[in-house]
């Protein structure tokens, strides 16, 4: 058998392994970085596609019914009759999290009328959160307690847009148009 020295009879040689060496490690780390990186984007890509298909739902409903949103209690079963999510059980779910249901409707919107929305476009109408429940209702305090996306979460709003933001940065309540008074 050949003796270490006899192996590496160099300090050179032995230079340039282990520079060989730390440059593989630190190519597999980078691919490990870029994989999973790339893995969450795509959890995001798809969060974002099923808030996406969920204000449609919401959108169809309110069209069907004189511009008014669905009752806040009945919201998924009657917005998934209109946009025929309630075949795909995934649009239900963000693949980020382990709850059985992953968004919520904005409970001070239920039965609302578009045209009494002053703003529907700064207006949250489904957010993420960690709910257990189909017809799950509520505002800020039910929001998902970690960011599951990086840099926030996914926001429908009242216009039908979806936006990834920061919870501190939107509006909860609607802000209503003034009633006008007949002569």
């Amino acid at each position: 058998m050949r003796r270490l020295s006899q192996i590496v009879s160099s300090p050179l040689r032995l230079g340039c392994s282990l520079v060989g060496l730390t440059f593989l490690l630190y190519f597999a780390f980078s691919l490990v970085h870029v994989f999973g990186s790339a893995r969450a984007m795509n959890h995001k890509t798809i969060c974002a596609t099923n808030v996406k298909q969920l204000m449609a739902g919401l959108l169809q409903y309110s069209n069907d019914w004189d511009d008014h949103l669905p009752p806040a209690p009945q919201w998924a079963t009657l917005s998934s009759v209109r946009g025929h999510q309630s075949s795909d059980a995934t649009v239900w779910h963000c693949p980020e999290t382990s709850s059985a249901y992953s968004y919520a409707f904005n409970s001070a919107l239920g039965s609302l009328s578009y045209s009494k929305l002053e703003a529907p476009s700064e207006t949250v109408c489904l957010f993420e959160a960690d709910m257990t429940v189909w017809n799950a209702v509520g505002r800020v305090q039910q929001l998902a307690k970690d960011e599951r996306h990086p840099w926030g979460l996914h926001y429908g709003f009242a216009d039908g847009h979806v936006n990834h933001n920061r919870a501190s940065r939107l509006s909860w309540l609607p802000v209503l148009l003034p009633v006008e008074k007949k002569p």
